[in-house]
């Protein structure tokens, strides 16, 4: 169910990828379904910070939600649309453990020691929870969660992985 949910996010980030369009803001608030029912649309919604990207590495504005936040975006550095695969790696991480990969253990929202463990890619599978979830699940989050943008995962690649 959870790489049903996943094909369907990827999907909606796979039509704004080539319209060139980052989202920004990918998050499970961000995703409503149509109806109640069992074979339901997903929808990915609020694209109040969504920008236009013809040119790698043209944004430049921290716009963010803390869980979701990709390395580069946290400044100083100029990023691109990549930023939304790294979105799709945490939601993936949290669909399948329940919690996210990156979290302030301060109650802040974001704390220094966040941002470093974001920027460090400094995450992992701990038990029992990731236990029963397949190594291609944890294969897939990892190229996701590539603190290199160049580097991590696109969205056809994402398409065409195994688990999804």
């Amino acid at each position: 169910e959870a790489a049903e949910i996943m094909r369907d996010i990827g999907t909606a980030i796979q039509y704004l990828h080539s319209m060139n369009i980052a989202h920004r803001d990918v998050k499970p608030e961000n995703l409503l379904y149509t109806s109640k029912e069992k074979d339901t649309v997903l929808k990915l919604t609020d694209f109040g910070f969504a920008k236009e990207t013809t040119v790698q590495n043209a944004l430049q504005t921290p716009c963010y939600t803390p869980y979701y936040v990709a390395p580069e975006v946290l400044g100083p550095e100029k990023y691109d649309k990549s930023c939304d695969m790294w979105s799709l790696g945490v939601i993936t991480y949290i669909l399948l453990c329940g919690f996210p990969p990156f979290y302030s253990n301060t109650g802040q929202a974001i704390s220094p020691g966040m941002k470093r463990r974001i920027r460090m890619g400094q995450y992992g599978f701990p038990n029992p929870e990731w236990a029963e979830v397949s190594e291609e699940a944890k294969q897939l989050i990892r190229h996701l969660l590539k603190t290199d943008p160049t580097e991590r995962m696109t969205v056809s690649q994402f398409m065409n992985h195994p688990w999804i």
